[in-house]
């Protein structure tokens, strides 16, 4: 008789799942604090030609307030992370409505700044709601799918039966993708079309990859694509957008509408494999957005090819490690959870990446950890302190303790 070939029991995937071991992940730590670290640097860089030329003196106001806000999110992140898991799965609808009282609150009392309502300032500190929206859309829309249960349609007689039985359920089903339809609506009222695109990619993928029917896909989709073109339809500047960034080389646009994308392309393009090096780039002094929205530009001009295939590598290994870190939940509520925080961590980078080289027009959209933004760092970095917090819950762990506060009440005596 021969004998079968030893073959490796695991894969690649499988051994790096091995390795990663159970729980929260310490490497993701370590690529956190790098990649915090290389944006303050980035803003530095991006800021001091603009700070001197304001007579600001040299190191920029966005400097100092990303280092502020940098320690604030890592002792908020770090307080997260120690949260036993079940609490955010038990209290996922009251965050999520927390964040949609902020979101009203910005249309009732916020700050106005460059035309755009969408800061509540607290004295020195402004805040921006929408950013802790997409923590809270994670949340939810995690425990709606931890907690939905397969549909199966039951046979109706007549359109008054199937109605009572099988449209009325749908409806109720699709209440929690109308629920961020409003948060998204709310943002977009702002404006802030960014911030509003990434959080309703991020649950449009996270419900559809969420197990839910082909019905639902087709209406989830079917939504998605209708409430998008709206958006961008009845905005007359929007479309206008649009439009102008195809035709915005020609020689009237190339210095007004389609000025910042345009002399980011060239910075990109100047940068070749090494870039010109640190701190000599010329597209920080041209550019108004130098240190949020096309910092990226500051990156590749100066670093080339190199620094951003590095730089995109960091960001790359740190959605890696949160993705093995969901392989190996056994919890489907803190699984959700990590793979909605890959989509967001994908998104908004691919799209912030997309508008620098002009793939995309402007729509407003930060590198995350690298563009300057408070609310922004302290939302990411709740995130990744999320994700530890659920990675260690056990499959159903949430219903056990109800079960076993329920088991352990006292037997009540009647009165009678």
């Amino acid at each position: 008789m021969i004998k079968e070939r030893n073959r490796p029991s695991t894969d690649s995937i499988d051994r790096a799942l091995a390795a990663a071991g159970p729980g929260p992940d310490p490497v993701i730590n370590w690529i956190l604090a790098a990649l915090v670290a290389l944006g303050a640097f980035v803003i530095f860089d991006a800021g001091f030609a603009r700070s001197i030329q304001n007579g600001d003196g040299l190191v920029p106001g966005e400097f100092k307030s990303q280092v502020f806000y940098a320690v604030i999110a890592a002792i908020i992140g770090f307080g997260v992370s120690r949260v036993k898991g079940t609490f955010w799965q038990k209290f996922a609808l009251p965050i999520f409505l927390t964040a949609m009282a902020g979101l009203i609150a910005v249309k009732v009392f916020g700050h106005e700044m460059n035309g755009a309502q969408r800061w509540i300032k607290l004295g020195p500190v402004s805040i921006q709601p929408a950013e802790f929206m997409k923590v809270a859309a994670i949340i939810y829309v995690a425990s709606v799918l931890a907690s939905r249960k397969t549909w199966k349609s039951p046979k109706t007689k007549d359109w008054a039966q199937w109605a009572d039985r099988v449209m009325v359920p749908k409806l109720v089903r699709l209440i929690p993708m109308f629920a961020i339809l409003f948060a998204v609506l709310l943002i977009e009222l702002e404006p802030d079309l960014g911030t509003a695109a990434v959080i309703g990619s991020t649950a449009f993928f996270m419900f559809f990859f969420g197990g839910i029917s082909k019905g639902s896909k087709f209406w989830v989709t079917a939504i998605a694509i209708f409430v998008v073109g709206g958006m961008v339809w009845k905005s007359p500047f929007r479309m206008e957008r649009v439009s102008n960034h195809f035709h915005r080389w020609e020689a009237d646009r190339i210095d007004d509408v389609g000025y910042q994308t345009v002399q980011s392309e060239i910075a990109m393009a100047s940068g070749g494999l090494t870039g010109t090096g640190p701190g000599t780039g010329r597209v920080k002094h041209l550019m108004p957005a130098a240190t949020t929205d096309f910092v990226f530009a500051t990156v590749a001009e100066e670093t080339g090819f190199v620094g951003v295939t590095a730089l995109l590598a960091l960001l790359g290994a740190l959605v890696w490690r949160i993705w093995l870190m969901a392989q190996r939940c056994k919890n489907k509520f803190a699984q959700n959870v990590c793979y909605g925080m890959t989509i967001w961590l994908t998104i908004q980078a691919t799209v912030n990446l997309m508008m620098a080289n002009g793939l995309l027009p402007p729509i407003g959209i930060p590198f995350p950890f690298i563009s300057s933004g408070g609310s922004s760092l302290i939302a990411l970095m709740v995130g990744i302190g999320l994700c530890q917090s659920v990675a260690s819950m056990r499959e159903g762990e949430i219903f056990e303790a109800s079960r076993n506060r329920r088991r352990n009440r006292r037997t009540r005596l009647s009165r009678a």
